[in-house]
């Protein structure tokens, strides 16, 4: 198991971050190998693999971050533990207990109030604006993962409160879709959210 490093965790999501960018955009451009459909379910999968790297990237800055120091971890549990503890040790901690198992962003938030002493808490940095267009990726992503009734109708209620959509879109066609604010297609936009919250974790830790 490599040494805890909060700086390599957060290098590893930039660079898959930022090889999926490239992807997106070289699609987005195409005007001759791929038809319209084709397109809307690369940037509905390409939703998947986002949702899936950030999901690692907080599990293992949970764990970086413990391995720094576990005082607030042991204050949590209640028992005495050394303050500096082996990656892999830390590890078992963090996913022995389900911590990577979180609902939303201010569930990762919460999470990591409790566990991690405040100098090694990054999970603070993240703006309340970045952290709900997190959590309306992973909407996304869970109507794409199940299509079930109840995820198409929480992914709906999102259309109409954020975005005045009257009717119901399929992921593909919304996450395609130009945004007139910024001139980006949604999902482009999501991915930009992304950016900027890594720099602010980094920010936090601070990592260059």
């Amino acid at each position: 198991m490599r040494k805890a490093s909060a700086k390599v965790s957060l290098d590893l999501f930039r660079k898959d971050l930022f090889a999926y960018e490239r992807l997106l955009l070289k699609v987005y451009a195409d005007a001759t190998l791929l038809t319209l459909p084709e397109k809307r379910a690369i940037y509905e999968a390409f939703v998947l693999k986002i949702c899936a790297i950030w999901e690692a990237l907080v599990e293992n800055l949970l764990v970086d971050c413990l391995n720094q120091d576990s005082r607030q971890y042991s204050s949590f549990i209640n028992t005495r533990l050394p303050r500096h503890i082996p990656r892999e040790i830390c590890s078992a901690m963090v996913t022995g207990l389900k911590y990577f198992d979180f609902k939303s962003v201010g569930d990762a938030q919460n999470i990591a109030r409790k566990v991690l002493v405040d100098r090694h808490n990054p999970f603070k940095a993240i703006s309340k604006s970045n952290s709900q267009r997190i959590d309306e990726l992973f909407i996304i992503r869970n109507y794409l993962a199940h299509y079930s009734g109840k995820a198409e109708r929480t992914l709906n209620q999102i259309y109409k409160k954020d975005y005045g959509m009257s009717k119901w879109s399929d992921p593909g066609r919304f996450l395609l879709a130009l945004d007139k604010k910024t001139n980006l297609s949604r999902l482009q936009n999501y991915v930009d959210v992304f950016k900027a919250t890594i720099q602010d974790l980094a920010k936090a830790l601070a990592i260059p």
